[in-house]
């Protein structure tokens, strides 16, 4: 495994899904991670082969409600949500993907931005 895959398994065991808040942010971390793949069905797909990363963004998904389906791909876990479920949080247009103004004009709390950061990394691609 490399450093940066060890990184994000011991981030995978963060447990603080309870608060939907930190959720959401960590969401838009995943969501601006350049791992996001916008479809012409008015879908995003996020993919990877690591299953502990499949889950948690799933996880993400479910506790904030938000309907999405998980596919096989060849070895990659592959999660696909409607564009629809996201509105609130982020604009799409094109291949691009902007956390709302009104979001980030939140007073954000250290907690908050951390949950970004890490949502961001754990969404990211790596090489091995």
């Amino acid at each position: 495994m490399s450093f940066s895959s060890d990184i994000k398994q011991e981030l995978n065991k963060t447990n603080n899904l309870a608060n939907k808040k930190i959720v959401k942010y960590e969401l838009l971390g995943y969501l601006i991670s350049g791992n996001i793949e916008i479809l012409k069905n008015n879908k995003i797909k996020f993919s990877t082969e690591s299953d502990y990363n499949i889950n948690r963004f799933s996880k993400l998904l479910e506790n904030l409600k938000i309907d999405h389906s998980i596919e096989m791909n060849g070895k990659n876990f592959v999660v696909n949500v409607k564009e629809k479920e996201l509105v609130d949080l982020v604009e799409i247009s094109n291949e691009n993907i902007c956390i709302k103004e009104n979001v980030l004009q939140e007073n954000l709390k250290e907690e908050e931005l951390k949950a970004i950061i890490r949502g961001a990394f754990l969404g990211s691609r790596f090489n091995k």
